[in-house]
């Protein structure tokens, strides 16, 4: 999905799953070492692109990284490609340094900022990036993250759903990371795909700004 300016309008052939709820082994796993961060919710995505919901004959094709949703946790990748995150409303997603590898965040926030899941996955968060400060190979730095949900705004949803009708599941926006950028995705399901329908720049707070602000903090 390199250039999502071309991409708009434009359907894919991949439903981006919804996540949310973890089973009871995805508690427990998040809950040993770094407590929050859920690991191995990436998958590597080839995605035929079409110029319309109903159409055979693919234009392209686009690949990225999914980074999947979890309900009070930490869902994070590596960023050896582009990455698109589940889909988010109140979550921030960010990208950081691990060592020298650059990866993306999801901190999976809980309908409000300060139910027991939302303040638990927060504070885990802040927690793994103070962790091994003396480790080069493993300290968190060059935090930068946002809230793509915010970035697009409620008006943008609220418009597509009296275009289209449907469950408002039906319509998501998503985060998306390439190297130092990163943009708000409004997509929505549409003929068994995923229509690509609005594309945002999303401009990127450091971590010292971020815990300022009371939408994350």
């Amino acid at each position: 999905m390199p250039n999502l300016d071309s991409l708009v309008g434009k359907y894919i052939d991949y439903r981006i799953p919804p996540g949310g709820t973890l089973t009871a082994a995805e508690t427990a796993r998040m809950m040993q070492g770094s407590k929050g961060m859920l690991r191995g919710k990436s998958q590597m995505v080839t995605a035929r692109v079409y110029d319309a919901a109903n159409s055979a004959a693919s234009t392209g094709v686009t690949n990225f990284r999914f980074l999947e949703y979890g309900q009070g946790a930490i869902t994070n990748c590596r960023m050896d490609q582009p990455v698109l995150t589940g889909p988010l409303s109140g979550c921030w997603c960010f990208t950081y340094l691990r060592g020298a590898q650059k990866r993306v965040a999801h901190v999976g926030t809980l309908v409000s900022p300060t139910s027991p899941e939302s303040i638990f996955v927060k504070t885990s968060w802040k927690a793994r990036i103070a962790a091994h400060q003396g480790d080069a190979s493993q300290r968190i730095t060059q935090v930068k993250g946002n809230n793509a949900a915010q970035i697009m705004g409620d008006a943008e949803t609220h418009v597509l759903f009296q275009q289209i009708g449907g469950s408002p599941y039906d319509i998501n926006v998503c985060a998306y990371f390439v190297n130092d950028q990163a943009w708000s995705i409004l997509v929505c399901k549409e003929g068994g795909k995923t229509r690509i329908v609005k594309v945002k720049p999303m401009p990127l707070v450091d971590w010292a700004r971020a815990q300022q602000l009371a939408v994350f903090g």
